[in-house]
């Protein structure tokens, strides 16, 4: 059996401009989730997501890396994306694998425009989008100003869901606005930025709003209850403040991955289309742990060691898998048929020569035992031992 269900699964695409942070974001997710002993940096060329040769050198990314972390019982496959528009295949085809598009935003720069057409590409995708605030330790940052200008351009429902404790030299941690403590310093203000994120959770449950409208007032356990689905109809689009360096807003970011994104089971339902005699119908897939295989290509990677590597996006896979549910390749069966079709036959020690290789060869392709080895005996190595039956040899007398 799979060791996760569907439910337990997160799938998020980290994308936005380049130089946002969004390697280093990564990095510090996975060393938090403790998924590597060793936290990675792009600046010393130790990222576990940049780790190609050209990426350390140029210190960007250049293509989109599959990561995976475990978290209080959750299973989060992280992609990172490249940001400059030069590679933004890379960050298109990642949308397509994942059911949650972070976009990870530079305090000290503002919406970019990779950024915006992230943006509108997960909008058009149906996918749950939130926002990551990066670097809250530079310098010169107008948080206030910062925050107005992502509700103009990405809409009202963009709202926060936690407040840094000061910024630049002085960010020494975030503050929850679901249950804000007393006293709590922050560049805004923190019962406004709260009332925000009520409106836009309530928005969509029905029940909670009218709760809302006769008490005036929502506990933090039914805002975190119904925060999720909030999310998935897009009324809200929760704004995380996070520095990647000095490792504040982290844990907190993990906390929100992990409970409030959406799950395969939870996100938009793909539709598959089939060949039906003359026409094509379309046959809906749902992310379940039954039924055939089913599954998407998102990225192909050529390798000079290994081959081609086709990296695959399953949308129903079966009970009896006991891999991950969303990370496969497809190496094994090509590698294991080409170590058997390059093998030489084990009776003549010959391969194109020999008549019964030829005839097996496409069988070994497919099948996981060797071919049978002709009846021949081997050259050279077991020469006949039969005198009556060797042909004498021709010697030509000297002229």
């Amino acid at each position: 059996m799979a060791k996760h269900k569907v439910e337990d699964i997160r799938t998020v695409a980290l994308v936005g401009h380049g130089g946002v942070g969004k390697t280093s974001l990564a990095d510090a997710l996975l060393f938090t989730a403790k998924a590597v002993d060793r936290r990675g940096s792009v600046d010393e060329g130790s990222s576990v997501s940049d780790f190609d040769d050209e990426e350390k050198k140029r210190k960007f990314s250049i293509d989109t890396t599959v990561l995976h972390l475990e978290h209080k019982g959750k299973q989060v496959y992280l992609l990172d994306t490249p940001g400059y528009p030069d590679f933004v295949g890379g960050a298109l085809s990642a949308l397509n694998a994942v059911e949650n598009a972070v976009m990870v935003v530079s305090a000290p720069n503002g919406i970019q425009v990779n950024t915006r057409r992230m943006f509108k590409e997960a909008g058009k995708r149906e996918l749950a989008r939130m926002v990551v605030l990066n670097k809250l330790d530079a310098d010169n940052i107008d948080f206030a100003a910062l925050v107005a200008t992502l509700r103009d351009n990405f809409g009202k429902g963009c709202v926060l869901f936690n407040a840094p404790n000061g910024t630049g030299a002085k960010l020494s941690g975030v503050v929850s606005l679901l249950n804000p403590p007393a006293g709590a310093s922050s560049p805004i203000d923190l019962n406004a930025a709260r009332s925000q994120l009520i409106d836009a959770v309530v928005e969509a449950d029905e029940e909670l709003m009218m709760k809302y409208l006769d008490e005036g007032t929502v506990s933090a356990e039914e805002l975190a209850s119904a925060l999720p689905k909030a999310i998935a109809s897009g009324s809200c689009i929760p704004i995380f403040c996070t520095s990647a360096k000095k490792d504040v807003g982290i844990a907190e970011l993990l906390e929100g991955i992990t409970q409030f994104v959406l799950s395969p089971a939870q996100g938009r339902k793909r539709v598959l289309v089939q060949k039906d005699g003359t026409g094509t119908k379309e046959v809906p897939l749902e992310a379940r742990a039954d039924g055939p295989f089913v599954a998407q290509v998102f990225k192909t990677l050529s390798d000079k060691f290994v081959g081609n590597l086709s990296f695959l996006c399953p949308r129903r896979s079966p009970a009896t898998s006991s891999r991950s549910p969303r990370s496969r390749t497809c190496t094994s069966a090509t590698r294991s048929a080409r170590r058997r079709t390059s093998a030489t036959c084990r009776g003549c020690r010959s391969r194109r020569r020999c008549s019964a290789w030829r005839s097996n060869r496409r069988r070994a392709a497919t099948s996981r035992r060797s071919p049978a080895p002709c009846r021949r005996s081997p050259t050279r190595t077991q020469p006949s031992t039969s005198t009556a039956t060797r042909r004498p040899r021709r010697w030509s007398s000297p002229a």
